[in-house]
């Protein structure tokens, strides 16, 4: 298979008395670019192709090329046409080359493509309009486009790295204030446990110091009615002394009637209870959360609790 707009033969170089066109055969480039070797007969001067007898035939039909200046024999060039590159190849249309422009359009494509879709535009060949297209307003535009791309992306690139970096250090200090805060919650808690056990210890000792006292004075008032018992046994045959004695110990029960009736009624001791904190208790009910996560316009992405329900009151007990 030959390659298009190439001739068979093992040298370009002219042989002794033979010229180029002579030593070697020059194939349709259409037919080649599907794998077929056919001798072209013409040349299109417009195309800058090589056709075949069907090829022209076609060529000679179809509205955009039967215009096109034909050349014969060996009036045809000899020379070797530019490597197609898969740029040019039409995406549409797989087996032609991209060679004209639509000026309405502002689009490139085949012959087919120009004919199936542009049939009444004003059609130029490439290869008239790209000659001074390199230094033309449009492709230095391009130019600055894309190096302006490329400073917009190496700036992206570098801003996503600065980001990624700091997403890292940022949850890595998320981790470390709630474990933080976790500390101060269980210290909080640790140090209020202590003043509820210190309270518990205190009414306590108070309690136990008013039992004593109670007890104190029961065993007092006991001891004086025994006291005044036995004396009454033993004045009991002596009325002289039963009636002396009688008016001495009269004093002495007033006292102790007093003194007993105060204590039948003081006898009761307050028992205390603990209590639940109706604050800490509802929170803990509620799972209410440690905190939340805030982005820098304070927007919320977590729960949505609000930030008072996950504070815990330094007047809970």
């Amino acid at each position: 298979m030959e390659v298009p707009g190439r001739t068979q033969g093992s040298s370009p170089k002219y042989s002794a008395g033979k010229s180029l066109r002579r030593q070697r055969t020059i194939f349709c480039q259409p037919c080649s670019s599907d794998g077929d070797t056919t001798v072209a007969i013409r040349y299109c001067q417009n195309c800058n192709e090589y056709l075949c007898a069907v090829c022209l035939k076609a060529h000679r039909k179809q509205a955009v090329s039967k215009n096109h200046i034909l050349m014969d024999g060996y009036n045809m060039p000899n020379v070797a046409l530019p490597t197609v590159t898969p740029n040019e190849i039409c995406t549409k249309h797989k087996n032609e080359i991209i060679k004209y422009f639509c000026i309405s359009h502002d689009a490139v494509g085949c012959g087919d493509c120009m004919i199936i879709h542009h049939k009444f535009c004003k059609i130029d060949r490439i290869q008239d309009k790209c000659t001074d297209y390199f230094d033309g307003t449009e492709h230095q535009n391009i130019l600055r486009k894309v190096e302006q791309f490329v400073k917009d992306i190496d700036e992206i690139k570098r801003e996503l790295q600065a980001s990624e970096g700091n997403v890292r250090q940022a949850y890595a200090k998320a981790i470390k204030d709630v474990t933080a805060f976790k500390k101060e919650i269980i210290d909080y808690l640790d140090d209020a446990e202590s003043e509820m056990l210190e309270l518990i210890k205190e009414r306590k000792r108070k309690t136990e110091m008013l039992i004593e006292d109670k007890k104190q004075a029961e065993n007092c008032i006991d001891r004086n009615i025994r006291e005044i018992q036995t004396q009454l046994q033993l004045q009991v045959n002596q009325a002289n002394e039963l009636f002396v004695g009688a008016k001495q110990i009269m004093a002495k029960l007033n006292a102790i009637d007093e003194n007993l009736n105060r204590l039948k009624n003081d006898t009761t001791i307050d028992v205390y209870k603990f209590q639940r904190s109706s604050h800490m208790e509802n929170m803990v009910k509620s799972f209410v959360p440690l905190g939340d996560m805030f982005d820098k316009t304070q927007q919320k992405i977590g729960n949505n609790e609000s930030e008072e329900d996950c504070l815990i009151s330094s007047k809970t007990f």
